[in-house]
């Protein structure tokens, strides 16, 4: 090989490189222009779990900063606000061993949630009734307690409460 290919084929392998590193996927969202910041309010708690709602906020806020969705701001310096409910949390019963104990369950949490802009209060979005879940086996190898699908729980709820937020808008 001389030395003029060898330079197009380390060439070809720098740009090959450089656009493959600046290509990946970003998550942005396509919130209204005048939303770039947000105010997540403490979520209201109709379930009966202590504490379920403060759990959900910490992670919420996470994962805001997490996808760099908006900036968070405390009250009337954001342009929007958060607001919401825990209205439900429940764990139903999927699978039964031969001596009719639960081997496996299924942990649903639902929530209503609305964005609203903050000096007016109009509805910028709003979901009456978003859920997430989460499943744990009670013995066996895939054993888990629980508390930790619990957060498997709220994880799966605030992706999908962001990813609604982040793509949600008419």
């Amino acid at each position: 090989m001389d030395s003029g290919k060898r330079i197009r084929y380390k060439d070809m392998c720098f740009l090959f490189l450089f656009f493959s590193l600046s290509c990946g996927y970003t998550y942005h969202t396509i919130l209204p222009g005048r939303v770039q910041s947000v105010w997540v309010t403490a979520f209201e708690n109709q379930t009966f779990e202590p504490g379920l709602d403060i759990d959900f906020g910490k992670k919420l806020t996470e994962r805001i900063l997490f996808e760099k969705l908006v900036r968070l701001e405390n009250g009337p310096n954001a342009d929007a606000i958060l607001r919401g409910t825990l209205l439900e949390y429940q764990r139903e019963p999927l699978r039964y061993t031969d001596a009719e104990e639960v081997q496996e369950y299924r942990l649903k949490l639902a929530v209503a949630v609305a964005l609203e802009a903050a000096g007016t209060h109009k509805i910028l979005w709003k979901e009456d009734r978003l859920a997430g879940e989460a499943t744990f086996f009670t013995a066996g190898s895939l054993s888990k307690s629980e508390e930790t699908s619990r957060e498997e729980l709220l994880d799966d709820l605030v992706r999908r409460l962001t990813a609604r937020l982040a793509e949600g808008w008419e």
